[in-house]
């Protein structure tokens, strides 16, 4: 099951138009963007789960997902876990950079929030 932030409801194919799904980004509203984190991630689990060369790539989204699903908790829930929030953030950059080292990841911001 996924349940998805109430006020965008389902989903929408214009969430990923081509308007807004360019060779290396995705322009969009947060809200959106945090809905289709846990899609994604179905897809991934649903059908690469056991293609060898994404399994760094899921587990990279994962660490994503587990860290987008404990923030989503809000913010009396969420402080709770901010040792888990930094040991999440911390292997997705690590992973990260090992999947993509060309891309230099600016996720100084996260640690302030965690």
């Amino acid at each position: 099951m996924c349940k998805l932030l109430s006020k965008y409801g389902k989903v929408h194919a214009a969430w990923l138009g081509d308007n807004r799904l360019k060779t290396n980004t995705l322009t969009s509203f947060s809200g959106i963007i945090l809905n289709l984190v846990p899609v994604i991630m179905l897809f991934l689990e649903t059908f690469h789960a056991d293609k060898d060369e994404l399994v760094d790539v899921t587990r990279c989204y994962k660490l994503m997902h587990t860290g987008v699903g404990i923030m989503n908790n809000g913010s009396e829930v969420a402080p709770r876990f901010a040792t888990k929030l930094q040991e999440l953030l911390t292997e997705f950059h690590t992973l990260f950079a090992l999947i993509s080292p060309s891309i230099k990841l600016k996720l100084h911001h996260m640690r302030h929030v965690i």
